[in-house]
């Protein structure tokens, strides 16, 4: 917008909004990298072992009429010490691929069976992806907008 003037009150409003939005951004880049974390370190002590999908359960978290729909895969699988476990792996919307009684492979904790996850994209790293991605996005989209007005208004 050559030719445009410098409005400091646009430019207050919209370094206000860009902050909360920076802020919250940031919140969720960390949470991100912090799952991100904790993902890698949990790798890193796991074991592997073969499971078995052996059914889907019904998702407990409300009372709504979607909770109905979503269906977690509940695994089953061995310990290197021969316990067998049971858990719930990602929500049948997200891996809607599985079917009762298909092999997957199953990471865990020697010393927490009990948190197991399926080694997969979803079951490993989406959440760290969504956050990290939305967070970076809500991050830099404001500040570049506010720069890209900034410097429209200097010219």
């Amino acid at each position: 917008m050559p030719g445009s003037t410098f409005n400091r009150r646009e430019f207050l409003i919209g370094s206000l909004l860009a902050g909360i939005f920076v802020t919250i951004g940031a919140g969720l880049l960390a949470w991100g990298v912090l799952y991100y974390a904790n993902v890698k370190a949990f790798i890193a002590r796991a074991k592997s072992a073969e499971g078995t999908v052996t059914g889907f359960d019904r998702w407990e978290g409300s009372s709504t009429d979607l909770s109905d729909d979503i269906k977690y895969a509940v695994v089953t699988f061995t310990t290197s010490d021969g316990k067998e476990v049971r858990f719930k792996g990602p929500s049948q919307e997200w891996s809607s691929s599985y079917k009762t009684g298909d092999k997957v492979k199953v990471l865990y904790d020697p010393e927490k069976p009990d948190d197991a996850k399926i080694k997969s994209f979803m079951g490993l790293w989406f959440a760290s992806s969504m956050l990290c991605g939305v967070g970076f996005c809500m991050v830099f989209v404001p500040l570049l907008t506010l720069f890209t007005y900034w410097r429209s208004c200097r010219k």
